[in-house]
């Protein structure tokens, strides 16, 4: 058993478990929420990352090729059906089972190396883009067969290899996307408050842009949630003062 990684995803569940209790309730395992919907959305989100609308290759609205955008969608997707998972009793060992031995650590960075291994940009969002349609129907199968929830972890992981990303890069996407989401909630998502688009060293971006672009820079941030809050304060304070960055617990 990889303890590591055994420690990466009872550390994530405990944490969507936390978040969860914020946004949906205290008894949220018993709320019927559509986990499979909200998924969908986000591998949509994926495929818009990927480029792929052919009837929009030109203005304002092109969507740019960015594969950390697709990992960050597959890091919510792991999220949403790992609380799939809990509401199925499942626990950690359990997800980490159909992924925990050499044969599937080779497969995946089999992937990893096949992703880069492509001659072209437009052969590299194709490959990408099969790994996301492959994760969506896991997602749907599994809302018939709840058995599938075993799997989460090796599909998701699955996901982020055929954008390229090893088994390490995802986990450490995860953190900062949580801290991203707690933050949110902390300075007034849930209620419409909260600027989803920020002023950045002269540009106007994306929150998750903001993040990816300061935990590049000190890749410390990427594994230190309290640290990454107070960053994340400090700029939306600089642009919004209003606001007073309030801090947030690692969590979803």
């Amino acid at each position: 058993m990889n303890p590591n990684l055994l420690k990466a995803i009872e550390s994530s569940m405990q944490l969507q478990d936390a978040g969860n209790k914020i946004v949906v309730g205290q008894d949220w395992t018993k709320k019927g929420v559509d986990w499979t919907s909200c998924v969908l959305t986000e591998l949509g989100n994926a495929l818009d990352w990927n480029s792929y609308k052919h009837w929009n290759k030109s203005g304002h609205y092109q969507q740019e090729w960015h594969p950390s955008f697709a990992l960050q969608a597959i890091v919510e997707s792991y999220h949403l059906m790992t609380s799939a998972a809990i509401e199925k009793n499942l626990t950690a060992a359990d997800l980490l089972a159909p992924v925990d031995s050499l044969d599937n650590y080779q497969a995946l960075l089999n992937t990893v190396k096949s992703f880069h291994q492509q001659n072209s940009i437009e052969a590299k969002k194709s490959f990408a883009k099969q790994g996301v349609k492959n994760l969506m129907r896991f997602c749907l199968v599994a809302e018939q067969e709840p058995f599938l929830l075993r799997m989460v972890v090796s599909q998701h992981l699955a996901a982020a290899a055929s954008l390229g990303f090893n088994t390490t890069q995802f986990f450490e996407a995860h953190l900062p996307k949580n801290t991203l989401t707690l933050f949110r909630l902390a300075n007034g998502d849930k209620e419409g408050t909260y600027p989803r688009m920020w002023q950045f060293e002269g540009d106007t971006i994306d929150d998750n842009l903001v993040v990816e672009i300061i935990t590049e820079r000190d890749h410390s941030l990427a594994l230190d949630s309290n640290r990454l809050t107070e960053e994340l304060g400090k700029i939306l304070k600089s642009f919004a003062p209003e606001k007073a960055p309030k801090s947030a617990s690692p969590g979803m």
